[in-house]
């Protein structure tokens, strides 16, 4: 689906009638909640689905979902090739640029699946980059570990590795106010990555209402893990009033200090409730690539009303303040006119 079709979708949508009822994009929309912000940035979106990848009781054809990545990428970057494809991402490609990817695994049943996140640093090595330039990483190695991921920190190899696994840590060299809140930034960005990969889930949270691409950057700063280093206040304001300003304030704050070269939704599986931890409640079969967060969010959220709507819930748009607020911000766009999106579904 292309821009001139959501131009008509989004004529429709904003039409009285169908306020809170739409289904846009595959989802749900309330434009009471969220109303598209009007800005010049356009988001290219590739939606790559393979019906076989996930089976009904939650197992992941790794295979079918390596593939599936790489075909994305392919798609995403116009490409004919791995390594093209990767080397198109950056401004400037060298073969001495540190990347980093950033995981979720919050939800040990519901994380950033690691075929994914390994096939993504096999594509960037394949591209010419140096694997001990290639991180993989979250905020916890217990975390990780629980969702399948053993810590790998060893040279010569791509590096699996936490906040807290020794030799990293929070970077307490220098600290950074994010709407007044002090806040350090794990040493993972500001000492071993030039660029970053968003790898975030399709899931329901509690309080922001979805955390897929930008809430996942709640995990490059001290909180829970860290409370004396954070601080009381930070724990607190950081989770107040659906967690903003502070998700688009943490964004605004990564985007100036390491560059995002692809933002990815980790959709083989979805929550659409009781998010962020449990188990996954739905199989979609999908994997979402992207040049801008808010876009991705926004698609991500509307999978998830669909869900909550077709099981009887209510919907979540009023807690996502984040996305209206980051694109009015100019850190991406929810507007739909805005959006060029590809579906291509693999066999």
């Amino acid at each position: 689906m292309y821009r001139r079709e959501f131009l008509k979708i989004a004529c429709g949508a904003l039409m009285p009638d169908f306020l809170g009822q739409y289904d846009f994009i595959k989802g749900y929309c309330d434009y009471t909640f969220i109303k598209p912000v009007k800005n010049r940035k356009y988001a290219r979106i590739v939606s790559c689905s393979d019906p076989a990848c996930v089976s009904r009781d939650f197992t992941i054809n790794d295979e079918r979902a390596s593939r599936l990545i790489k075909t994305a990428l392919l798609e995403f970057t116009g490409k004919n090739n791995v390594r093209d494809a990767v080397q198109s991402l950056f401004p400037k490609y060298h073969d001495h640029l540190k990347v980093s990817i950033k995981i979720n695994t919050a939800s040990w049943e519901m994380p950033s699946h690691k075929i994914l996140a390994e096939t993504l640093a096999s594509c960037l090595v394949q591209a010419g980059l140096k694997p001990d330039n290639v991180i993989i990483w979250e905020r916890s190695e217990g975390t990780m570990a629980g969702a399948g991921y053993a810590t790998i920190n060893k040279k010569g190899s791509v590096k699996t590795i936490a906040t807290d696994t020794p030799g990293y840590g929070y970077d307490e060299s220098r600290s950074y106010s994010v709407h007044g809140v002090p806040v350090y930034l794990t040493s993972i960005l500001t000492r071993h990555s030039d660029y970053m990969i968003n790898l975030g889930v399709l899931k329901h949270h509690f309080l922001a209402g979805v955390t897929t691409a930008m809430k996942n950057l709640y995990g490059a700063i001290p909180l829970l893990d860290r409370p004396v280093l954070a601080g009381p206040l930070t724990l607190l304001r950081f989770h107040l009033n659906a967690c903003e300003p502070y998700i688009s304030g943490i964004n605004t704050l990564v985007a100036e200090k390491v560059p995002t070269i692809l933002y990815v939704c980790d959709g083989l599986l979805g929550m659409y409730n009781d998010g962020p931890w449990g188990p996954p409640q739905w199989v979609q079969n999908e994997i979402m690539l992207s040049n801008d967060p808010v876009a991705l969010d926004t698609l991500a959220l509307y999978r998830i009303e669909k869900k909550r709507r077709d099981a009887g819930l209510p919907p979540i748009m009023n807690k996502a303040l984040f996305i209206s607020r980051s694109a009015a911000m100019g850190l991406g766009t929810n507007d739909p006119s805005h959006m060029d999106i590809v579906y291509r579904t693999v066999q």
